[in-house]
Formats: structure tokens, C-alpha cells, sequence
């Protein structure tokens, strides 16, 4: 799951970091009980941050509770950098996003979808049918969602990035994403338009 997609850190600059004992990595308070690893990744000549979250697939639902209560404005966290930088993350960031496996299909969530206080991100849930599972919940939560699928799907990181990139330079994020799936899955730019969604 990624976690957070800050605009506006409090740096700008940068260089990539991808690994948890680089410069710019983060730690999470979660790595302990959950399996969860955290890293930063900051782009170069950019003020975007993405803070994402690798969970133990063994807590896939504790996973997807720790989304949609950001989502409903009730997990606001911080992550340290390694220079002791702090971003604020969960229902403080621009955009949260969730990747991987629709647990939702499994399972009911035991998420909170109320209670919180101030503004909601924006939400993005790239898994497989992700529209009829999460966006009644999100929109319940008050996140308007960015992103998200209308059947099977390969959930990675390149179909992140594109919408990421489109939503900050106020593109089409829908043809972004369409546009980067279908160049890595090379299913048909009509097929990868039909499988994104944004309401």
C-alpha cells in the first residue's frame, strides 16, 4: 500500500531513494507488529513525495483498514527522514493510495469510516475491481477517489506513477494510467481505458 502522496515538502530536490539505509529513507513505528517497511521516494526537481508502505501480506486486512481510515480523515501520522525531516502522511497527504491484492472481495473491513476531523485526501485503489468494493466505502469516508478499476488487474507501481504524474501536472489521470498499463501489459489502449475509472 502506499501510504501518502505529499505536494509541497518542506525541501525540495533530491535524489530517488529506494532503500530503507539511504538518504531520505523513512522508518515506520508499524515495522515491528505488522511487517510493515516504509520508504520515501522524493523525485528530482519536483516537490512531490510518495511515502509507501510494503505490509506483510498476512495483514492484508489491517492493511486495508490503516487506508480507509486515512481516507475518513482518522490516521494522520509523520515519518522521519534520515536527516530529520518530517512529512505528515494518512489523512494528511494530497493523495493516499492503495496497491495490491481487493481483500475486499475476502472480507469486510473493520474500518472506522467516520469521526475524523479537517480535510480528506484524494484516493486512488488500484486492485482488481476495486470500483464496486472501495468507492462506496471511500465516498462514505468523504475521500473523493482519483483512480480506481473496473476488473482484474496487475496492481503495480508504473500505473501509480503515471496517474501521480498526471494528477500533479492537472492532466487526465484516467488516460495516464490507461496509457502506462497497456505499454507494460500491452493489452490494448481500448481494453486499459475500460479497466480505470475516475467518477
Amino acid at each position: 500500500m502506499s501510504r501518502a502522496i505529499s505536494r509541497n515538502p518542506p525541501w525540495s530536490g533530491g535524489r530517488l531513494a529506494r532503500r530503507p539505509d539511504r538518504r531520505g529513507a523513512c522508518r515506520s513505528t508499524r515495522e515491528e507488529s505488522y511487517g510493515v517497511k516504509s520508504w520515501m521516494l522524493r523525485h528530482e526537481h519536483r516537490s512531490v513525495v510518495k511515502v509507501a508502505d510494503a505490509w506483510d501480506g498476512a495483514y492484508i486486512r489491517n492493511a486495508t483498514d490503516d487506508f480507509l481510515e486515512s481516507a475518513a480523515g482518522l490516521r494522520r501520522g509523520v515519518v522521519k527522514t534520515s536527516d530529520g525531516t518530517s512529512l505528515a502522511t494518512g489523512a494528511d497527504a494530497d493523495v493516499i493510495a492503495y496497491i495490491g491484492h481487493d481483500g475486499l472481495m475476502e472480507f469486510a473491513p473493520n474500518a472506522r469510516s467516520s469521526g475524523g476531523s479537517g480535510r480528506r485526501p484524494r484516493s486512488i485503489v488500484l486492485a482488481c475491481a476495486s470500483r464496486p468494493y472501495f468507492e462506496p466505502l471511500l465516498l462514505r469516508a468523504g475521500s473523493q477517489p482519483l483512480l480506481l478499476t473496473t476488473g482484474l488487474m496487475a496492481p503495480e507501481a508504473y500505473t501509480l506513477g503515471a496517474a501521480i504524474e498526471a494528477y500533479v501536472k492537472k492532466g487526465d489521470v484516467l488516460e495516464a494510467a490507461a496509457q502506462a498499463y497497456h505499454a507494460h501489459q500491452s493489452c490494448g489502449i481500448k481494453g486499459a481505458r475500460r479497466l480505470f475509472y475516475t467518477p
